[in-house]
Formats: structure tokens, sequence, C-alpha cells
């Protein structure tokens, strides 16, 4: 089986991913990462700045089919967060494991971590929007609702472990 993690950015999928692929001896991908290793670009933020978001979801789900068919080992992949909007690859990732998470504390943590340029003008409400927009779409489709507070790694790990443990049951 392939685990999808999936959630708005900074809710902890590469994270949480990466942990439960450790615990669970599986392959793990953050699929962000591997997009970087097949674009000319050194990010995918410079892929998104300079081609455009089209370009960008293109590279994203050609990645994302690459990986799904090369490697047909069980797995965790770390999805990145705007994936939702992004029709064609959101359809190959069943088994969506999404990390629910307040849009304040989501905020809290992009802004501490450093504003992207998208959200650059007017953050506060460019956020809203997206969690607005983006929430629904993960919570239609995901398997799994972990809901998540603001608390240390280890205590969310334990709950994201738990909760896949008992779904898979």
């Amino acid at each position: 089986m392939t685990y999808f993690f999936a959630g708005i950015k900074h809710s902890g999928k590469s994270t949480h991913a990466k942990l439960f692929a450790k615990y669970k001896k599986l392959a793990f991908y953050d699929l962000d990462k591997y997009i970087e290793k097949n674009i000319k670009y050194d990010s995918v933020r410079q892929l998104y700045k300079n081609e455009g978001k089209k370009a960008f979801m293109i590279e994203e789900y050609n990645c994302l089919k690459k990986l799904l068919d090369e490697d047909s080992r069980d797995k965790v992949i770390a999805l990145g967060g705007g994936i939702c909007e992004n029709t064609n690859a959101f359809e190959l990732c069943d088994n969506l494991i999404f990390l629910d998470i307040d849009e304040k504390t989501l905020f809290n943590r992009i802004n501490f971590l450093g504003l992207p340029p998208f959200l650059e003008e007017d953050p506060i409400n460019q956020f809203h929007q997206l969690y607005i927009k983006r929430r629904p779409l993960y919570l239609n489709n995901a398997k799994l609702v972990i809901k998540l507070d603001d608390m240390k790694i280890d205590d969310a790990f334990k709950i994201v472990k738990e909760n896949i443990e008992s779904w898979e049951k």
C-alpha cells in the first residue's frame, strides 16, 4: 500500500510521513524533493516562479506518476500542500491521509518560518483564502483525517501512528 500524507502548508506532512515510513520500515518519498531531482531548477519554488502554476502542476503529475510506476513497493509519500488543486495528480492519491490543523496554527508556523512569495501582499487574507479553498478538497478526498493541534512532534506523531493503526484494522 502507498500512504499519501497530505495537508496544508506546514501541517507536518513531510515530518510525519518520514517518521511513519521509518516506523513501518517503508520507503519514504517527499514529492517536492522528488520533483526537484527531475527539474532544471534548484527548487519547486523556482520552477513555479519561472514557468508558472500550470508548468509546476504538469511536473507534479509527471513525477508522481513516475514515482508510482517505478516503485511498486509499499511506501509513504509526503505530498505538496497544493496537490489538491492539481486534479490529475490528486486522482492518483488513494489512501490519502489528511493532517488537519487549524488555520491560525498553520499561519503562525508559516509566518515564523518566513512567508512564501505568494503570501507577501496580504498574508493573513491570502492564507485564509487558500485555507478555505484547500481544506474542503482534502476533507472530501481523504480516507483518513487526523486532527492535530499545535504540539511537540513526538506527541503529534503518537496521534498519527494510533490513527493510522486503527484505520488499518
